[in-house]
């Protein structure tokens, strides 16, 4: 397995990072929908302030890992010069990377997870990420970067990789520990283009890869 060396740039993410987004009306509406669901859900009264429930519930309202509005430009427009049309994002969870790269990155998100999410960012398939990436041709796996967000398990990443045929993987989150064949595979078959490291408010960091096929 190669080497390479990729230059790292950090980002520091607050909890009112959203802020940024508010001025689409369609992220404020769905940001609102999905507060107020959260809010219903753990039974929060009227004495817990917006900031202290988001703060609480950051993960839920948004997800592990968000991409800053500067970042998720730049990211969006170096997957264009790939001619990348789609993201696929079989375990999307609240679909939320899907959307900020479907509404600010103007790249066609297609999303799925096991079981879908009340208030999802954006519309989500009911179905197994594995079988979701079956249902596409050579040609749309090609057009479509793969993104891989936190995936639970090693075998289940794994598995994910190897069904993709396209040339593009996006890797969000933390697999040195967990997913150790995952990234062997990742890192054995593609070669990292970039790499962003965000320092979250709870004061870890975690990572945004992109990887090109070799």
């Amino acid at each position: 397995m190669s080497l390479y060396i990729i230059k790292e740039e950090t980002f520091i993410i607050n909890y009112d990072f959203y802020n940024q987004y508010l001025e689409n009306n369609h992220f404020q509406e769905i940001f609102e929908k999905r507060f107020e669901y959260i809010k219903s859900k753990y039974n929060h009264n009227e004495t817990n302030t917006k900031d202290k429930i988001i703060q609480d519930y950051f993960v839920e309202i948004f997800s592990w890992s968000v991409i800053p509005k500067d970042l998720l430009l730049h990211l969006s427009n170096f997957l264009k010069n790939y001619d990348i049309k789609c993201i696929l994002d079989p375990c999307c969870g609240n679909g939320f990377h899907s959307f900020l790269f479907e509404k600010f990155g103007d790249i066609y998100s297609l999303s799925a997870d096991i079981q879908k999410e009340s208030m999802a960012w954006s519309p989500i398939v009911e179905k197994d990420g594995l079988v979701f990436l079956d249902d596409f041709n050579e040609k749309e796996h090609f057009e479509g970067a793969l993104l891989l967000s936190w995936i639970n398990g090693d075998v289940l990443a794994l598995d994910l990789l190897n069904k993709y045929k396209g040339n593009i993987v996006i890797s969000i989150g933390n697999y040195e520990c967990l997913t150790t064949k995952y990234l062997f595979q990742l890192r054995n078959n593609y070669i990292c283009q970039k790499r962003y490291i965000l320092e979250m408010p709870w004061n870890l960091t975690e990572k945004i890869e992109i990887y090109h096929r070799k």
